[in-house]
Formats: C-alpha cells, sequence, structure tokens
C-alpha cells in the first residue's frame, strides 16, 4: 500500500510540474506575442518610406510602410479563393518594374471575375504606389499551388517569378493600400491580426494543475481511511 501511494504521490506531482511549465511557456508566449503586435502596430502608424533597393533583413521591414514608383508587367497571378462583402474572388497579384530597374510583386487587392478585365487594362506608364510590406508564407491548411495550370492559393514568389520570368529582387511583397469604394481592385487593409489565445492557455493549464491537486487531495484521505 505504501509502495502504491509512493508511485501515485510521484506521478502527481510530475504532471503538476509539467502543467505548471506549460503555463508558464504561455505566459512567455504571451509576451512575446503582445510585443509583436504593438510592434506592428507601431510600424504601420509610422508615414510611408521610399522602398530601398535592396532589403537584407525582411523582418526589420514587415509590416512597414512604404512607396514605390514603377509599371505593371501584363502578367497578373490570382490569389484564390479571397471574400470581400461576402462575394467570392481573387486577391490580384503582379509584378512591378521598378522605376530603377528592379522588379517587386504587388498585392494589387480583391476583385472578381466581373472587375477583373478592367483591372488588367493598365497603361504602360509610371505609377506612384504606397503599400504595407509583407513576407509571403504558406499557411498550415493552405494547399499547394498549381503553377502549371495557374492555381495560385498563397503568393511563392519563386514560382511566380519562374512562371512569369519576372524574378522579384524582394523577399516580399507590397499590399497596396485600401482603394476608393467602388474602384477594384480594392487593395487590402492589413492589420495586426494574430490570433492571441496565450492568455486562454496559460489559464486553463493553471486550472487544470489546480484540479489536479484537488483531485489528490481528496485521493489521499480516501486512502487513509481504507
Amino acid at each position: 500500500m505504501l509502495h502504491n501511494k509512493k508511485i501515485a504521490c510521484a506521478m502527481a506531482l510530475t504532471m503538476f510540474a509539467v502543467m505548471i511549465a506549460l503555463g508558464v511557456w504561455q505566459l512567455q508566449r504571451l509576451a512575446w506575442k503582445e510585443d509583436l503586435l504593438a510592434k506592428i502596430d507601431t510600424r504601420l502608424s509610422v508615414a510611408a518610406e521610399p522602398l530601398p533597393e535592396k532589403i537584407e533583413n525582411p523582418q526589420d521591414w514587415e509590416y512597414r510602410r512604404a512607396k514605390v514608383t514603377g509599371h505593371f508587367y501584363r502578367q497578373p497571378f490570382l490569389i484564390r479563393p479571397r471574400t470581400h462583402n461576402g462575394r467570392v474572388g481573387y486577391h490580384l497579384m503582379m509584378p512591378m518594374k521598378i522605376k530603377w530597374g528592379g522588379v517587386i510583386y504587388v498585392n494589387r487587392g480583391w476583385v472578381s471575375d466581373k472587375e477583373l478585365p478592367d483591372a488588367l487594362k493598365i497603361s504602360g506608364r509610371f505609377h506612384k504606389m504606397e503599400g504595407v510590406l509583407q513576407i509571403p508564407s504558406k499557411g498550415f491548411y493552405t494547399p499547394d499551388n498549381d503553377p502549371a495550370n495557374d492555381y495560385w492559393y498563397w503568393p511563392d514568389l519563386a514560382a511566380m517569378g519562374e512562371k512569369s520570368g519576372q524574378k522579384s529582387d524582394y523577399p516580399m511583397i507590397l499590399t497596396l493600400l485600401p482603394q476608393e469604394k467602388g474602384v477594384y481592385p480594392t487593395g487590402y487593409e492589413v492589420t495586426a491580426n494574430l490570433r492571441n489565445n496565450h492568455k486562454l492557455y496559460a489559464i486553463f493549464w493553471f486550472g487544470m494543475a489546480l484540479v489536479l491537486v484537488v483531485i489528490f487531495v481528496i485521493y489521499q484521505k480516501k486512502q487513509e481511511k481504507v
């Protein structure tokens, strides 16, 4: 009986330590996420700067506003599916030839099949653009792109460069700011929209540790009566 009590005690202590450790880790993640969100908000609030000719550290420029002058290549990439006011469409991604000679891929915003023909009627003149720099990435549930059939679910810059023959000089895309109502493509409102459930996770693990203590105390009292 004494041996069983020692095993139960050791198991309870181990589980308690693990739960507390997980709760502390979630609090650390919470502090990191809050710092990141604050950094993003700060960057988005700063006035746009001219896009540099080279970006060495993309993380230093992510979510910063930038302005650029250039003209679009008529080589659209439709990132699907994207919705806007309940309508299904695409984000229109196009390579832009920058005035100094480099290439950056630009997310011009949402457009549907109906507006797409007009959106592609672009002149060869230079346009002054302002947007937000973002590092493209593939979500966990995002399907793989199918370049052969021109199906794109996320902006893979390397694959797009190979498909279009216009290799990007930047490891980032420029997402244009929202346009006037009724103008398509619409642009896109970039926000610090990152999931931040770490506080709930921390409460869960600390709560489970408390429940474990209560259960262990009840178990011990019952054993004393045996």
